[in-house]
């Protein structure tokens, strides 16, 4: 990852909304997570469905998601859907112009007004930092 990505990363992490899932790529082991904690076992697992380590909250500060893997993209766009309660229909679009290249934003099935509402209020460099804003922004 560039160094903008894993600063993006680490934003994740520290975004109130923020929380494993499975199938996410750990960027610092390059471990997936096979175990998301709940309220009664917070613990995380990392590896593989056969072997597995588990990790207290705690024990993973410092660890970043891998904003390059597609899996861990999607986990956190279903992230985006759960915080903003649009499971459904939250998605992330991208624009392009000649000048700018391809822009990104999030948008989501609440109509507002005529069209989608922006979850993320501008358009970005990555999808990455659109779900990232759209994270923050709720």
């Amino acid at each position: 990852m560039t160094p903008e990505q894993k600063d993006l990363a680490r934003r994740f992490v520290a975004c109130e909304h923020w929380r494993w899932m499975p199938g996410m790529l750990d960027a610092e082991t390059g471990l997936r997570v096979v175990k998301a904690g709940t309220d009664k076992d917070p613990r995380v697992g990392l590896g593989n469905l056969d072997n597995f380590i588990l990790y207290y909250p705690d024990m993973l500060k410092g660890h970043y998601p891998d904003l390059t893997d597609p899996a861990t993209i999607g986990c956190i766009l279903s992230l985006v859907r759960i915080c903003w309660n649009d499971e459904g229909c939250a998605s992330v679009v991208a624009s392009y112009s000649h000048e700018t290249g391809y822009m990104w934003r999030v948008v989501g099935g609440h109509h507002h007004g005529s069209g989608f509402m922006a979850m993320s209020q501008k358009h970005y460099q990555s999808e990455a930092e659109a779900l990232l804003s759209a994270l923050e922004a709720k």
